[in-house]
């Protein structure tokens, strides 16, 4: 697996086998519970399913992330989208541009 430079030509890195299975389960079953409570999906993700959270920081992803954006990141949002058959809605294509940050300042280049 190279990770950075399949970020670098794809824009995207898939990961395999980064959750065991029983993870993914538990996680899959704490979000499910959440999902009736709106249709267009859930904000504050890692606040209302704390396992969540704990899955930024565990050891596998912060790995990750301090490869590619170094041991300072950290999360800063999560929100879950709930696109399947049952609940889908239409959406021109479009690029999220706004990033949250403590304060703006000027960066070269």
């Amino acid at each position: 697996m190279n990770l950075l430079s399949d970020l670098d030509r794809d824009g995207f890195a898939i990961v395999p086998k980064l959750l065991d299975e029983r993870c993914r389960l538990e996680l899959m079953h704490e979000v499910e519970r959440l999902l009736p409570e709106s249709r267009a999906g859930v904000r504050g993700l890692a606040a209302k399913v704390p396992s969540i959270g704990a899955l930024a920081q565990s050891a596998a992803v912060r790995s990750l992330v301090n490869l590619v954006l170094g041991r300072d990141a950290q999360l800063v949002r999560s929100i879950l989208f709930d696109k399947s058959d049952e609940a889908n809605w239409q959406v021109a294509w479009h690029q999220d541009l706004a990033i949250a940050v403590a304060e703006k300042s000027e960066a070269e280049g």
